[in-house]
């Protein structure tokens, strides 16, 4: 597996910076997963491994649940945008869509400033396995995008954060995430 990624890993970072820039133009917030904060968990078991081009994925022998809190920053207003519609995610997961042995699940969450909660309200949710009815992935990084509910991101009402779970039953099995974005369909 390392040599795997050692020899696609110039590529990858090229292809994820490439994906990135190409539509940063799009993107309203953007992070790496190495950019994300691990829970207490997967930070006292040492569950991960995290890649120079800024991916995450699990030790080698790891089969525990990796999660990883990214806290989103948005920028001030830019030419009158609208808040971000759609959320985007750069992940690889190499067992077959029917296998359960790994997934990718990213959920964007909302916590209500004013006044403030403990509890968290989910906004919206991605599963590798559930969202999208595609095969193992084959390529470096797979790309999906899947739109946030009907009601807009109320940025000056609700502070959001993204999670993100790896999870994997056999160490044969690779997933792997790159990043996510929050931006626009374009």
């Amino acid at each position: 597996m390392w040599k795997a990624l050692h020899k696609y890993g110039l590529a990858a970072a090229l292809l994820l910076v490439a994906t990135f820039a190409e539509a940063q133009s799009s993107y309203h917030w953007s992070s790496t997963a190495a950019g994300c904060v691990p829970d207490s968990t997967t930070i006292a078991d040492q569950r991960y491994v995290s890649t120079p081009i800024g991916s995450v994925m699990h030790k080698p022998l790891n089969l525990t649940r990796i999660t990883l809190n990214c806290p989103v920053h948005f920028i001030p207003k830019i030419d009158n945008l609208p808040p971000p519609n759609v959320m985007f995610i750069f992940y690889r997961d190499t067992s077959p869509q029917t296998a359960n042995a790994t997934f990718v699940r990213v959920t964007l969450f909302r916590l209500p400033m004013d006044p403030p909660q403990a509890v968290a309200q989910t906004f919206a949710t991605f599963s590798s396995k559930t969202a999208f009815p595609y095969p193992a992935s084959s390529e470096l990084i797979t790309y999906r995008s899947i739109d946030l509910p009907p009601q807009q991101l109320e940025l000056n009402r609700y502070s959001y954060y993204i999670r993100i779970e790896l999870a994997r039953s056999s160490a044969n099995h690779t997933v792997i995430i790159f990043g996510v974005a929050l931006g626009y369909r374009v």
